[in-house]
C-alpha cells in the first residue's frame, strides 16, 4: 500500500466513477482499476462495489476511505510544517454553509491578503453535515455551520464526537426574505401564522438540517399537501423570491446592500424556532495558521456589523 494508492480512492468516491476519476488523476481507466484491486487484495478488503448510482463504498470501504483521508491530511500538514518554501504560501481551506455574511467576510479577507506573493485558498459553500463531514475527515481545515440553538446538544454532540474543537461565531435570530410585492412586505413583524399556505425557499441538498426546515424538507417530499422550493445555490433564492410574490425564505441576517430593498424586503420574524447559532470549529489536531486566525477576525468584523 502507498499513498498514491490513498489517493486513488479518494478520487473515487467523491466522483462515484472510476472512468471520471481515472480522467482526473490523469490515468487511463485499466490502470487505475488495477491499483484499486492491488489495493484491495493487500488489505484483505472490497472497497467498492457497483450499483444503479455507479461505484460506492461498502460499508467497510467507507470506513478505509475516512482513514485514508485522515492520513493524506495528516501528510500534507506535515509537508506544511517542514517544507519552507511551502510554509510560506499564504493558505486557507474552509467548508461553510451558505450565508451571505459569510460570503462578504470572505471577500475582505481576500483583499487583505491581495498584496501576498503565493496563496492556496479553497472556500466551499455547502451543507451542514458535509462541511462537519469535511472538516473531521481532514478535506477542509475549518468548518463553519448554523443550527437552531434548540438543537445545540445533537450538534455539538456531533462535533465532539468526531473530535473537533468548536467556537461559537455569535446567536441571532432569523429573519424573513420575501418579495417586496409579496403580501407580507408591508408587515413590521411576521409570525408563524402569517407563512400559512406561501411556498418556503429551502437549501435542496440540506435534508439532514437542523429544526423546522428539516421536518419541512422530509414532508415535502412525503405529501403533495406543503409548498416548497428548492434552490441549491444562494443566488437561486434570491431568484425564487422574485419569481414567486407568495414565497419566503428564512435567512441570516445579510450584510447591508446585499438585498436590494427594492426587490426584496427583509422582516423580522417571531417564531419559537426563530434563534439560531453559527460555530466555527476544526480537528482538535490542526493548529491554526495566521491565515486561519485572520479569516476568524474577519467574519467577527462583519458579523459586529449586522
Amino acid at each position: 500500500m502507498n499513498t498514491l494508492h490513498l489517493k486513488y480512492i479518494i478520487e473515487v468516491e467523491k466522483t462515484g466513477s472510476i472512468s471520471k476519476a481515472a480522467e482526473n488523476l490523469y490515468m487511463n481507466q485499466p490502470q487505475l482499476s488495477k491499483a484499486i484491486r492491488e489495493l484491495e487484495e493487500s488489505v484483505g478488503i472490497s472497497i467498492f462495489k457497483r450499483s444503479s448510482k455507479g461505484v460506492v463504498p461498502t460499508t467497510v470501504g467507507a470506513e478505509f476511505i475516512m482513514d485514508a483521508k485522515g492520513i493524506i491530511a495528516q501528510l500534507k500538514r506535515m509537508e506544511t510544517m517542514y517544507n519552507p518554501k511551502k510554509s510560506e504560501m499564504v493558505t486557507l481551506d474552509v467548508a461553510s454553509s451558505r450565508c451571505e455574511y459569510i460570503s462578504d467576510a470572505f471577500s475582505l479577507f481576500l483583499k487583505k491578503i491581495k498584496n501576498e506573493s503565493k496563496e492556496k485558498i479553497t472556500f466551499r459553500e455547502t451543507n451542514t453535515m458535509r462541511a462537519i463531514k469535511n472538516v473531521a475527515t481532514g478535506e477542509n481545515n475549518l468548518g463553519i455551520i448554523k443550527y437552531n440553538a434548540a438543537y445545540e446538544q445533537y450538534f455539538t454532540q456531533m462535533l465532539e464526537e468526531r473530535e473537533l474543537q468548536y467556537e461559537t461565531l455569535w446567536e441571532y435570530d432569523e429573519l424573513i426574505a420575501v418579495s417586496a410585492k409579496s403580501k407580507l412586505a408591508k408587515l413590521s413583524l411576521v409570525e408563524e401564522s402569517h407563512l400559512e399556505g406561501m411556498t418556503q425557499i429551502l437549501f435542496g441538498d440540506n435534508i439532514m438540517h437542523y429544526g423546522r426546515s428539516a421536518r419541512s424538507v422530509k414532508s415535502a417530499r412525503e405529501t403533495d399537501n406543503m409548498h416548497h422550493i428548492f434552490v441549491y445555490e444562494r443566488e437561486g433564492m434570491k431568484s425564487a423570491l422574485l419569481g414567486d410574490e407568495c414565497a419566503y425564505a428564512r435567512i441570516t441576517p445579510p450584510p447591508k446592500g446585499y438585498y436590494d430593498e427594492n426587490k426584496i424586503t427583509i422582516i423580522p420574524f417571531k417564531s419559537d424556532d426563530s434563534k439560531y447559532k453559527d460555530v466555527i470549529f476544526y480537528r482538535k489536531d490542526y493548529k491554526k495558521s495566521e491565515t486561519d486566525s485572520l479569516f476568524i477576525e474577519t467574519l467577527k468584523d462583519v458579523i459586529a456589523t449586522l
